[in-house]
C-alpha cells in the first residue's frame, strides 16, 4: 500500500466533525432541495450572514472534473484537505453523508485485509453516484483522506461491483476505521481473485474516500459514447 501521509490524523478529525453533525436526507430530495455545499466553501450574503435556508446535510464527498450536474462553485483556500492533495476544481458535485447512507445500496461479503475476517459491506454503487454528478468520462480517480488515490475505469467499476461503502456489518462506517465512506470493490468479481494475496485484493480501495476526479474521455471515445453516457454510469 502507498505511504500514509503524516497529516492523516488532521483529516480524520475533520471528517469526524462532519459526520457528527450530519442530518437525514435522501435521493428523492436531491433535485429540488440540494443546492451549493453548506460546508467550507459556503457563499455568504452581502451582510456577512449565512443564506436564509435550512441546513440540509453535511457534505462528505466531492466529485469534480468531467461532470454536467455540479451543485457548488470553484475550490477555495478553505478546501484545506483538497488543497493539501493538490486537488482544485472550477465546479463540483457534493454529496451528503445521510444521502449516501440512505441511497439504494448494493452489498457483498468479503474477507478484509485488516483482520482477515469476513464482513458484510453495503453502500451505493459508485457508478450511481457518478451518474448523479453527470459524469461523462470513462474512468475516475478516487482519493482517500491520506492521499491514496487509485484509478478505475467505468467498465472495471461495473464488472467488479464497486461501491461507496457506508456500512460494515450493518453499522455505519466510522471515522478512524474505514469511513465514513470507503470505495471498495467485490474481490470475488476479480478474475485473478484466487491468485492474489489478501492485501492485493484491496489495492484499489482507499478508506476515508472523500473526493473523486473524473478526467475527460478521449475525444474519439467521448463522441462515440455521448448518446449512451448516462446509461453507462448507472
Amino acid at each position: 500500500m502507498n505511504k500514509r501521509l503524516p497529516w492523516v490524523l488532521f483529516a480524520a478529525a475533520s471528517m469526524a466533525a462532519v459526520a457528527a453533525s450530519a442530518r437525514p436526507s435522501g435521493w428523492r430530495r436531491w433535485g429540488k432541495r440540494h443546492g451549493p455545499c453548506l460546508g467550507p466553501s459556503t457563499d455568504l450574503l452581502q451582510d456577512g450572514n449565512m443564506p436564509a435556508r435550512p441546513f440540509q446535510d453535511v457534505m462528505v464527498l466531492t466529485v469534480a472534473g468531467a461532470i454536467t450536474q455540479p451543485n457548488r462553485g470553484p475550490s477555495t483556500p478553505l478546501d484545506v484537505l483538497a488543497s493539501k492533495l493538490n486537488l482544485s476544481f472550477g465546479s463540483a458535485r457534493t454529496f451528503g453523508l445521510q444521502e449516501l447512507q440512505q441511497a439504494p445500496a448494493a452489498a457483498f461479503w468479503a474477507k478484509l485485509e485488516y483482520d482477515a475476517k469476513k464482513h458484510h459491506l453495503s453502500g451505493p454503487p459508485v457508478l450511481d453516484v457518478l451518474a448523479r454528478a453527470g459524469a461523462t468520462g470513462d474512468s475516475f480517480t478516487v482519493h482517500g483522506v491520506d492521499g491514496y488515490s487509485p484509478s478505475l475505469t467505468v467498465d472495471e467499476a461495473r464488472r467488479l461491483n464497486c461501491i461507496l461503502a457506508t456500512h460494515l456489518d450493518g453499522r455505519p462506517l466510522a471515522v478512524g476505521q474505514l469511513g465514513p465512506l470507503w470505495l471498495v470493490c467485490d474481490p470475488k468479481k476479480d478474475p485473478d481473485y484466487k491468485e492474489k494475496s489478501l492485501s492485493e485484493r484491496f489495492e484499489r480501495a482507499p478508506w476515508g474516500t472523500f473526493f473523486i476526479t473524473v478526467p475527460p474521455a478521449p475525444p474519439a471515445a467521448a463522441a462515440g459514447r455521448s448518446a449512451e453516457a448516462p446509461a453507462a454510469m448507472t
